[in-house]
């Protein structure tokens, strides 16, 4: 029996089950759900392929490794620092991803009735306000697209749901 393990919670065995009659078995073990610290699995998708003198077919192991690989990989995708920055001061609030001529820009306001919102550039400063109900609002605040929110808080003044994209009320 062979065994490959790799860091995204795969294991791959191949067991030849009979050498005189050319079986083996290959085994996908694709662990969706792991927990790397007590190396506790959590959902498990099993892959099963069984084969019968059909050598050329194990040069499909790799493949199927690879498919396992991609098809279950996590989002690595790291916490901006602005977002954690933001987080410090509107914490009980809202902060939403944008795009502003084809950057990414921050939107974040408090939980409040009329309170506006402030637009932060990727490192943090301030480049507008949209307070509508005080009159000052920027020209830029019109021109932001794709505006996703990130992280609203619990029991917003809204009605909306909860949202931490990042996870950052841990």
């Amino acid at each position: 029996m062979l065994t490959y393990k790799s860091t995204r919670h795969i294991t791959l065995d191949l067991n030849f089950v009979h050498p005189a009659h050319n079986f083996f078995r290959v085994t996908a073990y694709v662990d969706t759900d792991a927990d790397a610290s007590s190396n506790r699995l959590g959902n498990q998708t099993l892959i099963f392929i069984t084969m019968k003198k059909h050598r050329k077919y194990l040069l499909m192991l790799p493949l199927v490794g690879i498919a396992a690989w991609v098809g279950c990989k996590k989002d690595t995708t790291s916490t901006p620092q602005v977002v954690k920055d933001l987080y410090a001061t509107y914490q009980n609030g809202e902060i939403s991803e944008a795009r502003l001529d084809g950057q990414t820009v921050y939107v974040a306001g408090f939980n409040a009735a009329d309170a506006g919102t402030e637009i932060y550039n990727k490192n943090g400063e301030n480049i507008g306000t949209c307070n509508y109900a005080y009159g000052q609002v920027d020209a830029i605040c019109s021109q932001l697209q794709n505006e996703q929110v990130v992280y609203r808080c619990k029991n917003h003044i809204t009605g909306k749901p909860y949202i931490d994209t990042y996870g950052l009320d841990k």
